[in-house]
C-alpha cells in the first residue's frame, strides 16, 4: 500500500462524524477535535482553541485555554479536552 491510500485518523473520524457514523460523544468529540486541529498535530494550539465552543461561550477564553490546559505546556491534547467537556457536563 502507498502512502496515497492512507487515511489519518483524524480524517477517519472527521468522514465519519460527516456521514453521521461516529454515534459517541467521544467519537464526536474526537471528530470535533481532529476538524479543529488543522497542523494535524494531535494538539490544539491556543489559535486552534479559540474556534471551540468553550472558548467562544467563555468571557475569558485565554482563562478556559490555561483551565483545560492542565500539564501547562501551552498546547491542548485531545485528553485535556475530552476532560474538560466531562467537567462542563457535571
Amino acid at each position: 500500500m502507498n502512502t496515497s491510500q492512507l487515511i489519518c485518523i483524524s480524517s477517519l473520524f472527521v468522514s465519519l462524524t460527516n456521514t453521521g457514523c461516529a454515534t459517541t460523544k467521544r467519537e464526536q468529540l474526537e471528530a470535533k477535535f481532529a476538524e479543529l486541529d488543522t497542523d494535524r498535530n494531535d494538539q490544539l494550539s491556543y489559535q486552534e482553541f479559540l474556534k471551540t465552543r468553550i472558548a467562544q461561550r467563555s468571557d475569558d477564553p485565554k482563562a478556559a485555554f490555561a483551565a483545560t490546559d492542565t500539564n501547562r505546556d501551552g498546547q491542548l491534547s485531545k485528553r485535556e479536552i475530552i476532560a474538560r467537556f466531562k467537567e462542563r457536563k457535571q
